[in-house]
């Protein structure tokens, strides 16, 4: 609807490409032969001299035409300036008006002599005998170039007389649907011939002409409308002025031209005496014919179309029997460019142009969107973009593509033959853009989902596995399905300590950042380890080594990323202290066995973890942690697993019991020691040892000593003090006959 947007918008650049692809397959085609050129070409300019031609050379030309049964010629050449008078031509008039401008008396007369010389330069004999040519020819149809603003101020022209000189040219028959003021605008500067070549009654048409944005000529403007002066009446008619290919039709067919318009030209018609009409269509929205080309052809006899008759061979009288009756004088020489290419003819001159609109409308041969066309481009649009898809989704790549080059060709060779081939235009640019696009993304789409358990579990462990772990498991994606498997595996869980306390403390947004200061470090160890981060809860961080794929040493590193995230939070610690942030401190549990690994939930949603009982044992292990004041918690089972037990440290705990469980689980404290320190540790751990030792023995006052041994060393050691508490109470309350040493956990 809008031609300007029209020429950024990508479907209407190509539906105009596939017109054009259409006009090139199609070929050229022979014409009717009535409308020829009229051609200044290299033989004429050989014959005349240089261009322009003297104006007394189109004479002889014009005659014989006309005697050869030409009944129209156009103009697409102009006389818009009096012809310069060679010195040879001038001496003659000269010397008649000095004669004339002496009296017989001998004495000159100045003012008369001045105003023959005037007379002489403004209608020179050239132009006396061009105006006399078009005057015994008499259908002569001239031409006017509507020049726009910038260039028509430049020009002393008086340009209102030669707007009025257009009156008679005008379109005849105006129907306005609605109220319609004419346009009105002072800068109108129709560029005409002289008053002397142009004559008494002129017939006009104007040879205005734009390309489109890539320069093919694909439209001819029919009419435009003629402004009136400001000073006018407002609510006056409007008026138009015919082309130079409307002109000729109608004055060739003898009908008169209608306009009907609203704001815009809406239609055109030729009508007959009968009031039968012609009606052109229109494209694009105002006043435009779609041209319907024909190229440069040649028949099997050599004949060709158009017609180019050189005005050289016309003044010689040298025309053919089958000379054209409608003939149009226009360059198709490189001497005076007029290049103005088509789909069909990239070297055409403008000329040829003018030519076809004019066979179009004579011929009736015009290209035609009708208004139903758009209802039938939805409707296939629909169809074959929902067929497409259904065939994409069951299809193979290869045999979609043979699909969708089979729809395209055959949907251009159907339209080539039946559609554009009889004179109708379906849109295909949208078909051939959706499917496209229906394509591309229906194999990216069929590309992703055949990729889909790689990216799945890309996109699903990549912030919870190290990128190693996860190209291993991309080469086996069988393993990641709803559901799971029993595996041996080793579960870490964390927890802040006194978090709530914390947590009322700060702001919500001090308490986030916090939380996400801590957790990147610790994230980073599990990872870094061969840990999957299985999920964070609340202040809470769970993790588990053994999975997705096989770990020997999965023990090991948990216990080793444990002890690194020890050593991370101290120096997390010491950043918070000098932002004046609480302090935090953390405790761990760690337990080896078997457990169910895999996605969990349901098929719209699952996560991808670990159940069974070996996983509660571990989240209580983290809990127990508190009870002994230590940082680092594992099980038998976890110090059983070990590859390589002697990097560690590990104090025996205890045995306990965790609630809802009735097998006692002995514990370790994974203790934390720098190198040189070792020694040290272990020393404690031996001390420690030897007095839970004396504690199963129920020998509470050497136990008691044994632990106070050790808080002599570390008063701040939790265990020792833990069990120098018990004892106290042991020693004061003797324990039953069957006691077995065994420590029930109350809480979880």
């Amino acid at each position: 609807a809008d031609p300007e947007s029209a020429k950024k918008n990508i479907i209407s650049i190509i539906d105009r490409t596939f017109f054009d692809w259409r006009m090139t397959a199609r070929g050229t085609r022979p014409m009717s032969g009535k409308v020829g050129i009229l051609a200044v070409d290299e033989k004429s300019i050989a014959k005349f001299g240089r261009w322009p031609f003297p104006r007394s050379s189109y004479a002889e030309a014009f005659k014989n035409l006309k005697a050869a049964g030409v009944k129209w010629i156009g103009l697409d050449v102009f006389f818009s300036e009096p012809e310069s008078l060679l010195l040879t031509d001038a001496l003659q008039p000269m010397e008649t008006i000095l004669q004339k401008s002496v009296s017989p008396s001998g004495v000159l007369d100045p003012r008369r002599f001045a105003q023959g010389i005037e007379e002489l330069l403004t209608t020179t004999p050239g132009d006396l005998s061009l105006a006399q040519a078009f005057k015994d020819f008499g259908n002569v149809v001239q031409a006017v170039a509507i020049l726009s603003p910038q260039e028509g101020a430049g020009l002393d022209r008086d340009w209102s007389e030669a707007k009025a000189t257009l009156g008679s040219s005008l379109a005849p028959m105006i129907v306005s649907k609605g109220s319609y003021p004419a346009l009105q605008d002072d800068e109108f500067y129709p560029l005409i011939n002289t008053k002397t070549i142009m004559g008494d009654q002129p017939t006009y048409a104007f040879i205005n002409n734009s390309p489109d944005s890539d320069g093919l000529m694909r439209v001819a403007q029919l009419v435009e409308e003629i402004p009136l002066s400001s000073k006018d009446n407002p609510v006056q008619e409007k008026k138009f002025l015919p082309s130079m290919s409307l002109q000729l039709a109608a004055k060739y067919l003898n009908r008169q031209i209608e306009i009907q318009h609203t704001d815009v030209v809406t239609g055109i018609s030729l009508v007959g005496a009968d009031g039968k009409k012609i009606e052109i269509p229109l494209t694009r929205g105002d006043a435009k014919l779609l041209l319907n080309h024909y190229g440069e052809f040649a028949d099997s006899n050599g004949k060709e179309t158009p017609v180019k008759l050189s005005l050289a061979d016309a003044a010689e009288n040298k025309i053919p029997k089958d000379v054209p009756e409608i003939l149009i004088l226009g360059s198709t020489t490189l001497g005076i460019d007029d290049r103005r290419p088509s789909p069909v003819n990239p070297t055409a001159n403008g000329v040829e142009h003018h030519v076809a609109a004019i066979e179009n409308i004579i011929q009736r041969d015009f290209l035609v969107h009708p208004d139903k066309f758009i209802v039938i481009e939805l409707f296939f649009l629909l169809v074959t973009g929902l067929l497409l898809c259904l065939l994409l989704s069951q299809s193979s790549a290869l045999t979609s593509v043979l699909f969708l080059v089979s729809l395209h060709v055959g949907m251009e060779l159907i339209d080539q033959k039946y559609i554009f081939g009889r004179g109708r235009i379906i849109n295909l640019g949208l078909f051939h853009f959706q499917n496209v696009i229906i394509f591309t993304a229906m194999i990216l789409f069929k590309f992703l989902v055949e990729e889909k358990e790689k990216r799945k579990i890309k996109g699903a462990f990549q912030h919870y596995l190290n990128p190693t772990v996860i190209n291993q498991l991309l080469e086996s994606p069988d393993s990641l399905k709803l559901g799971g498997e029993k595996r041996e595996l080793t579960v870490f869980f964390s927890d802040v300590r006194g978090f709530t306390t914390i947590s009322e403390r700060l702001a919500p947004e001090a308490l986030a950042n916090l939380l996400n200061e801590y957790f990147t470090p610790m994230t980073n160890i599990v990872l870094n380890s061969g840990g999957l981060l299985d999920k964070y809860i609340g202040d809470a961080l769970m993790a588990v080594w053994g999975a997705p794929l096989p770990m020997d040493n999965h023990a090991d590193n948990a216990l080793h990323a444990s002890l690194k995230m020890l050593d991370a939070l101290d120096v997390l610690r010491e950043g918070w202290q000098k932002k004046n942030l609480p302090a935090i401190d953390i405790g761990c549990g760690i337990n080896t066995g078997p457990m169910v690994i895999g996605n969990m939930g349901s098929d719209l949603r699952f996560d991808y973890t670990v159940l069974g009982d070996a996983v509660n044992l571990g989240a209580r292990l983290e809990g127990i942690t508190k009870e002994y004041g230590v940082r680092v918690v594992c099980s038998e089972m976890t110090r059983a697993a070990l590859k390589g037990p002697q990097d560690f440290v590990l104090r025996e705990l205890d045995w306990i019991k965790v609630k809802g469980k009735n097998e006692p689980v002995t514990i370790f404290e994974v203790m934390r020691f720098k190198n040189e320190q070792r020694d040290s540790a272990e020393t404690t751990a031996e001390l420690f040892k030897q007095g839970l030792s004396l504690y199963r023995q129920r020998d509470f006052i050497a136990a008691q000593h044994a632990m106070m041994t050790i808080l002599q060393k570390n008063p701040h050691d939790g265990p020792a003090g833990i069990f120098l508490e018990r004892c106290e109470y042991f020693i004061d309350n003797p324990p039953s006959e069957n006691w077995d040493g065994v420590w029930v956990m109350k809480s979880k």
